[in-house]
């Protein structure tokens, strides 16, 4: 696994670590609070895509990383 990887999952939070598991179950508008969608989003794992908001290749990697656990 990728060192930036574990970083960035040793970095979360249980609640950042709950938005990202939310976000790979449903993309787009998943209703999450605003400081919690710029926090994964100034850490480089959310994004908007297409008027929602969305995993990056880094939060989809993380997810898998947490899933592996």
């Amino acid at each position: 696994m990728c060192s930036r990887v574990d970083e960035l999952e040793a970095a979360l939070t249980p609640d950042e670590r709950g938005a990202i598991a939310q976000l790979g179950r449903v993309a787009g508008r998943p209703g999450l609070p605003f400081d919690m969608a710029e926090r994964l989003m100034s850490l480089g794992l959310a994004e908007l895509s297409f008027g929602g908001l969305d995993l990056t290749v880094a939060g989809r990697q993380v997810l898998e990383a947490m899933r592996g656990q």
